[in-house]
């Protein structure tokens, strides 16, 4: 995800194992880790946002 006039960057501390599998994961999906984490953290937030409904 190119970084534009509606992104931010934001930082996250994880563990190295979490790391590692994100790594793995994204290297799967021929992303970059920063563009997994991205796409992670947006189906997490609908998920949740699913279950108050």
């Amino acid at each position: 995800m190119p970084r534009g006039k509606n992104s931010d960057a934001i930082t996250a501390v994880v563990s190295k194992e979490l790391k590692e599998k994100l790594k793995k994961y994204a290297q799967s999906k021929h992303w970059s880790v920063s563009q997994a984490a991205a796409i992670l953290i947006a189906e997490g937030l609908k998920l949740e946002e699913s279950k108050k409904e």
